[in-house]
């Protein structure tokens, strides 16, 4: 399997992952497992040395979207998640 198809594998599975998390310290174990230092994005983006250098720029280009979707999606769902949290104290 590429890198390409393995990034893209990520991102559909991170998403389906982030939509099963059923609390906020879930999204947060997600996002650390996805993103962090040892994390399946960050593991990902190791290999980005092997590959032929004329597909770097585009691979590059295609790892930093996946991060900022990951990104952008797990700060949506804790965002409603306190916001859920915030009207049922109220």
């Amino acid at each position: 399997m590429n890198l390409t198809t393995r990034l893209e594998t990520l991102r559909t599975s991170a998403i389906d992952r982030l939509a099963a998390a059923g609390d906020v310290a879930a999204v947060e174990r997600l996002r650390s497992d996805l993103l962090g230092r040892t994390g399946e994005l960050t593991i990902l983006l190791k290999d980005l040395g092997t590959i032929p250098s004329e597909d770097r720029p585009s691979v590059g280009r295609l790892a930093n979207e996946v991060r900022g979707a990951l990104e952008a999606a797990i700060d949506t769902r804790l965002a409603a998640m306190r916001e859920t949290a915030l009207e049922a104290r109220l």
